[in-house]
């Protein structure tokens, strides 16, 4: 994840289109845990470059699932708009999270330090 899909997710055009969710007001994401959370989209700029978001619900969705910078979602269509197993409705995307690997800061520095003093 990238520090500006903290609030908001943008979503390609060609998806939208080939899933027939082009000018969807509302999906529903699927949590790893079968947890779901309403979403509300919104549609800015011309429609020859329309930019379609995944607002309101988002942040609580990443921040319930513990989301952090480098995580990455990947969103699967599952079908048309249909009522939820809690009662929502929309369009829904189940979503599979894959952590960011823990950054290895100052993997090998000791060993180089210990390598150049024995040099001199």
């Amino acid at each position: 994840m990238k520090p500006s899909n903290r609030y908001r997710v943008t979503m390609p055009s060609n998806f939208l289109r080939e899933t027939g969710m082009m000018g969807t007001r509302c999906l529903v994401l699927e949590d790893p845990r079968g947890r779901e959370w309403p979403v509300l989209m919104s549609t800015h700029g011309p429609r020859s470059t329309n930019r379609t978001d995944m607002g309101r619900g988002w942040n609580e969705f990443r921040i319930k699932n513990g989301l952090l910078d480098g995580d990455t979602c990947t969103f699967s269509y599952t079908g048309g708009d249909e009522e939820g197993e809690n009662g929502s409705s929309g369009w829904l995307l189940q979503v599979d999270v894959t952590r960011a690997s823990p950054k290895m800061e100052g993997c090998g520095s000791s060993l180089r330090q210990t390598r150049s003093k024995a040099s001199h």
